[in-house]
């Protein structure tokens, strides 16, 4: 299970964006990138399976500010509430927002960045 490729494959399906999304980091110039963030531990149930709270970030990278504006808040539209038939991954239950679409900064390069997190609830089960 590689959440991140899955999410990832998912939304570049589902949506149109002015480029693929990066793993991890921001590129150089105009770039969409999702990485891991710290979330909640995972809840066991008795049959072996569990929740696992994933915490995903999203940032949106561009020379114009509107651009990145709509970017990010395509993406919002399609993560938020998200079930695994919304975005065809099975294991996930469902995508909720922590922090909604913001402005973090311009950069030295003039570069608007934008950002919102997400914890996506994956039903996984104990290997063996």
């Amino acid at each position: 299970m590689d959440f991140l490729v899955d999410l990832k494959t998912a939304t570049e399906q589902n949506l149109v964006l002015f480029t693929s999304i990066s793993p991890m980091m921001l590129k150089d110039n105009e770039s969409i990138a999702i990485r891991p963030t710290p979330s909640s531990n995972e809840t066991w149930r008795l049959d072996d399976g569990y929740t696992l709270n994933f915490g995903v970030q999203v940032l949106v990278k561009h020379q114009n500010p509107i651009t990145a504006w709509q970017e990010i808040n395509k993406i919002h539209d399609l993560w938020n509430g998200a079930k695994r038939d919304d975005l065809g991954i099975p294991y996930l239950t469902v995508m909720e927002v922590n922090s909604g679409p913001n402005w973090v900064e311009k950069d030295d390069h003039n570069y608007h960045i934008l950002t919102a997190t997400y914890t996506a609830s994956l039903e996984m089960r104990r290997n063996g």
